[in-house]
């Protein structure tokens, strides 16, 4: 192994995000805003979107993997709000993918999920692009 450090660990590729598997409904999408709706979280990330899901059960994020692509990574050690240590799974999209996801729903969403959203987004210009498209 001369010329390897010990504990190196090859880098992953870039835009290396699971992509989906099976074909989405516009069934599926209204599922997905539903979840998101009440279990989902955003940010804005090195000059993008991603989305986020977490659930104790990895079920539901496998299936948004298929769907939707992004990773499903974890059990993660959490603690809940009475002080009880859980164990949580995370759905994660983000890049160009989270950003074409997040438009298709933008109209699904309530005002305020929506605004999470668009807040969430790090350009005004990319955040005025996403509101252009979704009003036409």
């Amino acid at each position: 192994m001369a010329g390897r450090k010990r504990g190196f660990r090859p880098r992953r590729q870039k835009n290396s995000v699971p992509l989906p598997t099976e074909l989405a409904t516009r069934e599926d999408l209204c599922w997905l805003a539903g979840f998101y709706e009440g279990e989902g979280s955003c940010r804005g990330y090195r000059g993008s979107l991603e989305l986020h899901l977490a659930q104790k059960d990895p079920e539901c994020l496998l299936k948004a993997q298929r769907l939707f692509g992004g990773s499903v990574l974890g059990p993660y050690k959490s603690v809940t709000q009475s002080g009880k240590a859980t164990f949580v799974h995370l759905w994660r999209l983000g890049g160009e993918a989270g950003r074409n996801l997040a438009v298709r729903l933008l109209p699904l969403l309530s005002k305020r999920r929506r605004a999470q959203l668009l807040s969430a987004l790090p350009d005004d210009w990319l955040r005025d692009v996403i509101l252009q498209a979704w009003e036409d």
